[in-house]
């Protein structure tokens, strides 16, 4: 018995409805293996990445601690060859040789510019030698760096006093008396101070002072 032919198109359409529906499915199918293939990917490539930053990021802090380090040394190995020098300096002074201390300032100096220690010692060894206008030249340069360091005021207190520069000089002991009263005694006995002392407002400050 054959079927009829609206039980044969029934069939088809049917047929067709479990093909379409296969299609889907397998079409789903693919789509999510896609889907997870992707994400797997991803997942590879984004934990790769990972481990290539951290790997960066150890190279640069290691590098950084190296630098460091290394600069912590050099710094060590400058600040060990400035206290040699000065120390030279001080004692070639000591002893007439003031080429040489003015050498050793000198090197310090081209280490480190602004060092107040050897701009002070090379400023007063000028004074000695009568170069009066580069005494104050580093001796101002010394108190601009150190304001705080009595020695710098005492020295170009002098050097600007021997500079025809009495106002400038009174100024220098006003500020020192100012936060080390105690110098007062020093420059009342210092023989180098005794034309300075002799000024009215010098004698005043040393007078108002507990330690003159």
């Amino acid at each position: 018995m054959q079927p009829s032919a609206e039980t044969f198109e029934d069939l088809v359409r049917v047929s067709r409805k479990r093909s379409h529906r296969r299609a889907l499915a397998l079409t789903a199918v693919g789509l999510l293996a896609a889907m997870i293939g992707v994400a797997t990917a991803y997942r590879s490539y984004f934990i790769s990445r990972q481990k290539t930053l951290t790997v960066e990021k150890l190279a640069v802090t290691q590098q950084k601690l190296q630098d460091s380090t290394a600069s912590q040394q050099k710094t060590k190995a400058r600040d060990a060859s400035i206290s040699a020098l000065l120390a030279d300096g001080v004692q070639q002074a000591h002893i007439g040789r003031f080429a040489i201390a003015e050498k050793d300032y000198d090197r310090v100096l081209q280490l480190d510019p602004n060092n107040s220690d050897a701009l002070q010692f090379k400023g007063y060894l000028e004074l000695r030698q009568g170069k009066v206008d580069e005494a104050v030249a580093l001796l101002r340069h010394a108190v601009s760096v150190a304001p705080g360091d009595p020695w710098a005021h005492y020295n170009l207190s002098l050097a600007l006093f021997r500079s025809g520069d009495r106002d400038g000089a009174v100024e220098q002991i006003r500020q020192l008396l100012q936060n080390n009263p105690g110098f007062s005694e020093t420059i009342a006995k210092d023989p180098q101070f005794r034309l300075l002392r002799r000024q009215p407002e010098v004698q005043k400050l040393l007078a108002q002072n507990p330690g003159a």
